[in-house]
């Protein structure tokens, strides 16, 4: 038994464009699909970690994780603020700032109060070029 969502445009008409939620056998086990993409179920201890690393951009119900069956890779996308990532062996790569991943070290040594930041280094490791990533709603901490 699958369950579709549809476009009210064309709500009579099956497409492989549309999300389905599949429940086999065991109803615990129910995925969502679209097309090769699965959604991450956000409990999952790969989703926690993610979360975890994307926690000063964004809150985690606005984090969208997906599993690409066909290259065997997992994409996060913040969608409000149309920022994508791969997770990668090395880290999260950012699909913006190409060969950049998110620093394991989010410490700047400046910008005291600014704590929801994300901090991107090159692929490489070194130092320079470094990116900070700072969402426009939570730029400074309230006293």
């Amino acid at each position: 038994m699958a369950i579709e969502w549809r476009p009210l445009e064309s709500k009579w008409t099956p497409s492989s464009d549309n999300w389905r939620l599949s429940t086999p056998e065991d109803p615990t086990a129910s995925t969502l699909v679209l097309n090769s993409k699965c959604l991450v179920d956000s409990g999952s201890p790969t989703a926690v970690a993610i979360h975890r690393w994307l926690k000063p951009l964004e809150d985690p119900p606005n984090i969208n994780i997906y599993y690409d069956v066909e290259t065997d890779e997992t994409e996060i996308c913040l969608p409000r603020m149309n920022l994508d990532f791969i997770l990668r062996k090395t880290g999260l790569e950012s699909k913006q700032f190409r060969g950049m991943i998110v620093d394991t070290q989010q410490y700047l040594g400046t910008f005291l109060g600014l704590r929801n930041k994300l901090v991107l280094k090159d692929t490489q490791g070194t130092f320079h070029p470094l990116y900070v990533v700072v969402p426009p709603s939570r730029i400074f901490n309230r006293v």
